[in-house]
């Protein structure tokens, strides 16, 4: 098979939608199929093009703000050009949509479109904008899902129920993401490395830390963890707070909101601000604190629990999305968009060891078998038509 993607991040870009791709993409490319990826540049120092474990990464220039909606418009050449040479085009919420879906019209191919969340009335409530941008909002998302394509998968049974929702007449099908569970283990670290990594970042053994990580995009609901820093600080007087926020164009002016307000505390001894780290790092990062906290509002999959659950020794998370589907071990449920709830569970987390779910495992061998039965089943169908547009309740 010929597989084209298109996405609005790919390696080495960082998130949990990049990581799905990218482990879809190369093992598909590992099972001696072409693969193609198209998706912006986001960095000058990104190549243009570039060979990468198999997959043939293509690059669209775009201006450094508001890159996914130039790559939407100044792809559509490139995506032609591609699809022609592909058997099918796959691509995923949000702005690669109808990028995608025009390719896969003029080309005469077969479009697949992965759904990680469906947010709909969830924008006036947990996005924080005001109600006509939460109108906007929502009615930009309802318009992209209205794009026809030959096959939906939703990325967990949340995301099915909220699509099937709105679109109960249009077949899909959940299949979870893969998860790079080899990474992880290989990236383990021993109890003397753990704490050889606290004592070089000068944290004492009474010091209780925690941790949050990932893009500080509106749905991660890490104004909500900030919020909880001066409760849990109040009450738990050794705790001291880890943020890992990468500055990405598309997120850095929430990223500077985040700090100012940490700023405002004036608690510089309990709190340490950290710009992207490497795969290690952040994974060293994770093992080596008391508690990591995962704070989302929505979550369509939920990879950073999935790896805190991995391999921190506690996680404090909350019920949002497919979240209650994937976490195991040592976890803290807790309502989103609650300060202090959170801050009820980080302290809780502190002084318990009774909490605890059953371990699972969603492996990457598993996600490529079902995508590759989908495409195959896909090509096998003889009828080249393209699909009727979904209609809503």
């Amino acid at each position: 098979m010929r597989i084209l993607y298109i996405v609005d991040n790919y390696y080495p870009h960082i998130g949990g939608a990049e990581l799905l791709f990218q482990n879809l993409a190369e093992g598909m490319a590992k099972a001696n199929h072409k693969v193609t990826v198209l998706t912006p540049k986001n960095f000058p120092e990104y190549r243009d093009q570039e060979m990468y474990h198999g997959v043939q990464i293509v690059r669209q220039r775009v201006p450094p703000f508001a890159q996914r909606y130039f790559f939407t418009i100044w792809a559509i050449w490139k995506a032609i050009q591609l699809a022609k040479q592909h058997d099918l085009i796959h691509t995923a919420t949000y702005n690669s949509i109808p990028l995608a879906w025009l390719a896969g019209l003029i080309a005469r191919k077969k479009t697949v479109l992965t759904i990680y969340e469906v947010w709909d009335k969830k924008w006036y409530n947990l996005s924080g904008q005001t109600a006509l941008k939460a109108s906007l909002f929502r009615l930009f998302e309802r318009t992209l899902l209205l794009f026809p394509f030959n096959r939906v998968i939703c990325i967990s049974d949340s995301t099915l129920r909220d699509y099937k929702a709105l679109f109960p007449s249009v077949p899909a099908e959940r299949i979870y993401p893969g998860v790079d569970y080899e990474s992880m283990e290989r990236l383990r670290l021993t109890a003397p490395q753990k704490n050889a990594f606290r004592q070089a970042k000068n944290w004492k053994e009474k010091d209780y830390v925690i941790l949050g990580f990932g893009r500080p995009g509106i749905s991660k609901g890490f104004d909500y963890l900030i919020e909880a820093v001066p409760t849990v600080v109040s009450n738990l007087p050794n705790a001291r707070f880890v943020f890992i926020f990468p500055s990405a164009p598309n997120f850095i002016s929430l990223r500077e909101l985040l700090v100012q307000r940490l700023e405002s505390f004036n608690l510089p001894a309990s709190l340490t601000v950290l710009d992207r780290q490497s795969q290690a790092d952040l994974f060293a990062y994770i093992q080596s604190v008391d508690c990591v906290v995962i704070p989302s509002l929505a979550e369509g999959f939920g990879y950073a629990a999935i790896e805190a659950c991995t391999l921190a020794a506690s996680v404090v998370t909350t019920t949002a999305g497919s979240i209650p589907e994937v976490v195991s071990g040592k976890v803290y449920l807790t309502m989103p968009a609650n300060s202090h709830a959170l801050a009820e569970g980080i302290i809780k987390m502190a002084t318990s060891s009774e909490l605890g779910l059953p371990s699972q495992k969603f492996t990457n061998e598993a996600m490529i078998r079902a995508h590759s039965s989908l495409y195959k089943d896909l090509l096998n169908q003889i009828d080249n038509s393209h699909p009727e547009l979904p209609v809503t309740q």
